[in-house]
């Protein structure tokens, strides 16, 4: 994956992401779908949560529903051209 030096959320980028509705700051590395693992945090891109992100930039303010129903709404605080 060729990366961009751009500050624009993509596959391969790690995403911080503040979770508005809980206060919480994770790190997400957005990966391809057969590299998904949760539990690692690599989220697929075709996830709720990265189909959200996709595209948004540092300091955009988004919500995504996740398969259970819930919206969430999350900020992102940083895109970031490394590995977890």
């Amino acid at each position: 994956i060729r990366l961009s030096n751009k500050d624009i959320v993509e596959i391969g980028k790690v995403v911080e992401v503040e979770h508005l509705d809980q206060g919480k700051v994770a790190k997400y590395y957005l990966v391809g779908t057969i590299e998904a693992n949760p539990m690692k945090k690599k989220i697929s891109v075709d996830s709720p949560l990265g189909k959200a992100l996709i595209g948004h930039e540092k300091g955009d303010v988004l919500s995504y529903k996740s398969p259970t129903g819930k919206t969430f709404s999350i900020k992102i605080l940083d895109v970031l051209n490394e590995n977890l």
